[in-house]
């Protein structure tokens, strides 16, 4: 593994299309070790999701460098770990909503301490991004709660949400 972080880490900045999603291929295997891994990545994929037409039109600019250099930096800053859950704890499930994505992270206490579990996060559609904040919330928690069921199944569960309205 640290072989395949040392790769990554040694890339430079893609200056072509091939490139650029060359480096999105190449770190989507580690999405589930980096919390708000689509967020940061939005800048990248919005140069990278060019249609063969229009590859021409692929420019790297300011944003997509300042969130290339921010993804490799959290390959070495994040703990790229996560623990197994232990079975008489109840688990939290925290979400959240952006304008360009969504996310959540699946955490236990143990012994006084977060125990992360899992993360999730991915990038709204074009149609999802026109949704309200509290249909994009409600979505942050459907998203997550559905990726991390095998996780969920049979235990007690605590959702915490920063949108106030979702609880009442």
């Amino acid at each position: 593994m640290i072989e395949k972080i040392e790769a990554i880490l040694n890339m430079k900045d893609p200056c072509t299309l091939t490139a650029a999603n060359k480096f999105i291929g190449a770190l989507s295997w580690y999405r589930k070790f980096i919390p708000g891994f689509a967020s940061t990545t939005s800048p990248i994929h919005s140069v990278a999701n060019l249609t063969r037409n229009n590859r021409r039109k692929f420019q790297w600019k300011f944003a997509q460098s300042q969130a290339f250099q921010r993804l490799k930096q959290m390959l070495v800053s994040e703990p790229l770990f996560l623990h197994y859950p232990v079975d008489d704890k109840p688990i939290i499930l925290t979400t959240d909503a952006s304008g360009v994505g969504i996310g959540g992270v699946l955490q236990q206490e143990v012994n006084g301490k977060m125990r992360n579990l899992y993360y999730h996060s991915q990038l709204l559609t074009p149609c999802e991004r026109k949704y309200r904040t509290i249909e994009k919330e409600a979505l942050a928690i459907f998203k997550c709660i559905n990726r991390m069921r095998s996780f969920l199944f049979g235990r007690d569960i605590i959702i915490m949400t920063d949108h106030c309205p979702l609880c009442n």
